[in-house]
This record gives C-alpha cells, sequence and structure tokens, in this order.
C-alpha cells in the first residue's frame, strides 16, 4: 500500500499544480484583461494603444469612426501580415534590408543628438553680413515690401487732423504721440517701421485693393469703410527684383548658416573616428582582395 504521507504530498503538489497552470493561463491571455480591444493570432490591440490616436476636442461622432477605422486597419495589417509571414516566409533579402533600416535608423537618431548636443550653431552679426554681402543674387524679391505703420481706427475717432499731421511729418515726438493715440483709439495698430512686411499682407488688412504704383517712399494710403479708417504709412519700399533688405532675410541666413555648420561638424566627426579608428586597428583595408 502507498503511504498516507507519500499520498498527502502528491496531492498538495497536484493543487499547486493546477494554481500554477491556472495562473499562467490567466497572465497569457489578453482576452482576460479588460484592456484588450481586438486579438489577431498572437497579436492584440489594447485600449492603451489608441489612448492618443484621438485629438482632444473631437466630436464623440468623429472619434468613434476614427477608432472604428484605426481598429480594421490595424486588423487588416496584421491578418495580411500572417498570410505574408506563411506565403515568403524567411527571406534574406527582407531580413537584410530590415537589418539595414534599423542600423540606418539608429546612425540617424545618434547623429541627431549629437549634433543637437555638440554642434554649435551659433551665429554672428558678422558671419550673417559677411554671408549676405557675398551672396546678393540669392536674395532677390519675389515680391514688393513695405517698411512702415498700419492703423485702423473707427470713424469717430477724435483728432483726425493732429493724427494726419503725426503721420505726415514723423519726428521722433510724432511718432511717440501717434502711438499714444493708436493705444488708446485704434482698433488695429502694427508698427513695422523696423522690419519689412510684403504689400500682400497687408493689403489684407484694407477694405480696397493697393494699387502696388501708388506705395512711394514716404507716402500714407488712406482708406475707409462704413465703421472705420485705414491708414498705410509708407517710410520705405522695394519692388520685386531687387535685393531684399538684411534684415528682411536674416531669420533665412541664420538657418542657411546652422545647417552649413551642422555639416561641417557631421563631417569632421565621420573623419575623426575614422582616423581614431585606423589608429587603434579598429579598421584595416586589405590592399589585396
Amino acid at each position: 500500500m502507498i503511504n498516507k504521507t507519500i499520498l498527502n504530498d502528491i496531492g498538495k503538489w497536484f493543487v499547486l499544480l493546477i494554481i500554477a497552470t491556472a495562473f499562467y493561463s490567466c497572465n497569457n491571455e489578453p482576452e482576460a484583461s479588460g484592456d484588450v480591444i481586438v486579438k489577431v493570432y498572437d497579436k492584440v490591440l489594447r485600449k492603451s494603444d489608441i489612448e492618443t490616436l484621438v485629438p482632444q476636442n473631437t466630436k464623440a461622432t468623429d472619434s468613434a469612426d476614427i477608432v472604428d477605422r484605426y481598429i480594421q486597419e490595424w486588423v487588416n495589417k496584421e491578418l495580411i501580415l500572417q498570410k505574408a509571414k506563411l506565403n515568403v516566409g524567411t527571406n534574406p533579402s527582407i531580413e537584410k534590408m530590415v537589418e539595414d533600416y534599423r542600423n540606418s535608423l539608429i546612425v540617424s537618431k545618434y547623429m541627431e543628438l549629437l549634433v543637437d548636443q555638440k554642434a554649435s550653431t551659433e551665429i554672428s552679426e558678422t558671419e550673417i553680413a559677411e554671408f549676405y554681402n557675398r551672396n546678393p543674387e540669392n536674395f532677390k524679391l519675389n515680391e514688393e515690401i513695405i517698411n512702415g505703420i498700419f492703423l485702423q481706427i473707427p470713424l469717430d475717432a477724435p483728432r483726425i487732423d493732429d493724427l494726419k499731421s503725426w503721420m505726415k511729418d514723423r519726428t521722433e515726438d510724432d511718432l511717440l504721440e501717434l502711438e499714444d493715440y493708436c493705444f488708446q483709439n485704434a482698433s488695429k495698430y502694427e508698427d513695422f517701421s523696423e522690419k519689412w512686411l510684403p504689400a500682400s499682407v497687408l493689403e489684407k488688412y484694407l477694405p480696397d485693393a493697393l494699387n502696388n504704383s501708388a506705395l512711394i517712399k514716404g507716402v500714407t494710403i488712406e482708406q475707409s469703410d462704413s465703421l472705420s479708417r485705414y491708414y498705410l504709412v509708407v517710410f520705405d519700399e522695394k519692388d520685386a527684383g531687387e535685393t531684399a533688405p538684411l534684415i528682411y532675410v536674416q531669420p533665412q541666413i541664420i538657418k542657411i548658416l546652422q545647417h552649413k555648420k551642422r555639416l561641417e561638424y557631421i563631417a569632421t566627426f565621420k573623419r575623426d573616428i575614422l582616423n581614431d579608428a585606423i589608429e587603434n586597428k579598429k579598421v584595416i583595408y586589405y590592399e589585396d582582395k
């Protein structure tokens, strides 16, 4: 007869085995989780995977459509992928492409981080001016630009004669008076006397189309509608085809020079890492192949 102690031990181990099997099954069945939306073969799509899918302030009906489309596309993709795996199998050329792509992503991300951390992108005023003076043909204007002041005031605004006088004379005191007046009375006031704006942008502020031939240095253009008076004071202007002022193209030049510095840093880094590897016998070229 079998010893009772042995039977008890077997019983205990059997119970433990059942508990362990149940625990393993629960932890390996994604359907047991309320987070799972759909399962395709051994792949699952979870609620947590689509939490950021729908933009904020989206209508409920639109949100549902977006989620439904995404789920269906995900299911279709996984089904096709399973078919592809069965029919294509392990293809060395695909595996190589995947590995090459992965390596390319790693290198690209590393270089991006390296350049952001190490490459100097500070551009001096001297560098900007030198680049501008060496490349005037690169900075021809495609449209007319204006330097000046724009204001819109209600028809019943006070002191119109004073306003016109300030705009005409434009002494330092006049411009201070004009600015103070506009802060109190103007519906819209834009001082672009230290920068330039395209005429096409300013035209959007006016009720009537601009006559470009009337955009002459020193002129004040006045228009009105049933509610407001509009004044465009032209301090200076540049026609299409002329070389743009430095201040107008400065942001563009800064981007060009920063990009150039990044490329120079990458070239220097590649050269240094190669020379270091050759010196330390990490790269060995064999002439006889």
